[in-house]
């Protein structure tokens, strides 16, 4: 299972049973066998001290899986539409959202049966006008006018009609067993095998 699941980047995994999860997570208040907690109310300075207990394990004979529970999330891109610009153009907050969605998320637009089976055929823009903050600025919305009353001729471009962007690093939890948030580094021990005699 190992060498199926090292051909996927950036994921921690660990194997575990359901009723020694309980147990940890009762213990401890996650689920894990063993774990270095670190308490405090700088989430920078968190993360950091948890990268050095990483280090510090991950080559140690006997340890494996070693992982680190951040408080810092993903970036989170927001799309901050201004509504007065897009009454002037006449495009509804909801044609704008459902633009976004597809282009960046995708969106369901038929399915396919084969048999008794059935499969959801989604909808985006390629990866080429997808993979940026720019290239989101310069998604086009459809409106409620014609195009041609735009002395471009061309539907509005977002970058300088209808919205901005702003990027935020997101917190996923917070520790409710102190008044401080927590990282964790965590790891399973592999304990060797012995032959029975």
């Amino acid at each position: 299972m190992d060498r199926r699941l090292n051909n996927y980047q950036g994921i921690n995994y660990n194997y575990s049973q359901l009723i020694i999860d309980n147990v940890a997570e009762a213990v401890a208040g996650m689920n894990t066998s063993n774990a270095v907690k670190i308490y405090g109310d700088n989430l920078d300075q968190l993360d950091e001290l948890a990268n050095q207990v990483f280090d510090a394990i991950k080559d140690v004979p006997g340890i494996k899986h070693v992982g680190i529970l951040r408080n810092v999330g993903q970036p989170e891109l927001s799309v901050l539409l201004d509504k007065e610009k897009m009454a002037f153009y006449n495009i509804t907050k909801a044609d704008a959202q459902a633009l976004i969605e597809m282009a960046i998320g995708g969106k369901t637009a038929t399915q396919k049966y084969e048999g008794e089976r059935k499969f959801d055929i989604r909808i985006r823009y390629n990866r080429e006008h997808r993979s940026s903050e720019e290239d989101i600025l310069l998604l086009r919305i459809p409106t409620l006018t014609r195009a041609t009353s735009f002395p471009s001729r061309k539907l509005p471009p977002f970058a300088r009609s209808l919205a901005r962007l702003s990027s935020t690093a997101t917190i996923p939890s917070a520790s409710s067993a102190s008044s401080f948030r927590c990282a964790s580094a965590t790891w399973a021990v592999l304990l060797p095998r012995h032959s029975a005699r």
